[in-house]
């Protein structure tokens, strides 16, 4: 897996993997997330009014797809082209990936008669814009005086934060691979733990007296099953090809299992059938 970053004056991200990443270095990272995402084996053209779109190129030139993609990458002086030769070389390597490479202080941002030729050429095509706010609007307003309906086009934003908020950046709530294997060890020394004081039959005075109470199991209960379709929110959200909302749920998947843990331990300190079948429901061998 491979991905490109240009250092941005005021970017948290870009900053920070400059400044502290090396050869070798490994990073812990959620899913790709957001709604501007395209399957490569759509019918539809796609033409990317963008950077150098290599990852889309990439992808269709490794997965052998037969979708027709044509990159109009747009920077404003020479000295700013990333990665052009390999855009150049996937271009002439595979037929339905072609480039236009637009020097903007040279020859003028792309206009309305090249977008409408672009759209005759590759009818019924999917746009995708990525740049600027300037850019970005330039490109929408050109491509609706074009004719273009709004649900083909896609805008891929990003947003720099000031130089206060880059000082001080906000702390990742992503666990690295170590604290994910500790969190998991410990969870299953927790799980041992409550079987073994279930089958040795030790005796919590507060929680017998509670647990004998039709009010608190009712709201421990529900609070169990309350976790347990959290839980499995995640494994929905994959199956509905939710990209954005996976990556969002994941890191409270994480943190649901000790909670899951943790409830039927209030709801009941003796085991069951029924309550072997939530821990083995809570805790998912992906979580290790």
């Amino acid at each position: 897996m491979r991905f490109t970053v240009r250092r941005e004056p005021h970017g948290i991200l870009s900053n920070w993997l400059f400044d502290n990443m090396g050869p070798g270095s490994a990073v812990a990272i959620l899913p790709p997330s957001g709604t501007c995402f395209f399957e490569l084996h759509e019918p539809r053209p796609l033409v990317c009014l963008v950077g150098p779109a290599l990852g889309i190129c990439r992808s269709a030139a490794a997965s052998g797809a037969r979708r027709r993609v044509h990159v109009d990458y747009s920077v404003s002086t020479r000295s700013e082209m990333i990665c052009a030769e390999e855009l150049s070389e996937l271009a002439s390597q595979h037929p339905t990936i072609t480039c236009h490479t637009r020097i903007t202080r040279e020859e003028g941002r792309f206009q309305r008669a090249y977008l409408a030729r672009l759209s005759a050429e590759l009818p019924d095509c999917d746009w995708l814009i990525c740049g600027s706010k300037l850019f970005q609007a330039d490109a929408e307003r050109l491509l609706r005086q074009c004719g273009i309906a709004p649900r083909y086009v896609h805008i891929e934003s990003f947003h720099a934060f000031s130089d206060a908020i880059a000082a001080d950046p906000p702390a990742m709530a992503v666990m690295t691979p170590q604290q994910r294997r500790l969190a998991g060890y410990g969870l299953l020394i927790a799980i041992a733990a409550f079987v073994v004081q279930a089958l040795l039959g030790i005796k919590w005075p507060l929680f017998d007296r509670l647990q004998a109470t039709t009010a608190y199991s009712a709201l421990t209960g529900s609070g169990l099953l309350v976790l347990l379709m959290l839980q499995w929110r995640l494994a929905y959200l994959r199956l509905r090809n939710g990209a954005a909302k996976s990556a969002r749920a994941y890191g409270l998947h994480i943190a649901i299992g000790p909670a899951v843990l943790g409830m039927i331990w209030l709801h009941s300190t003796h085991i069951g059938y029924g309550l072997s079948i939530a821990v083995c429901l809570s805790v998912r061998p992906k979580t290790f």
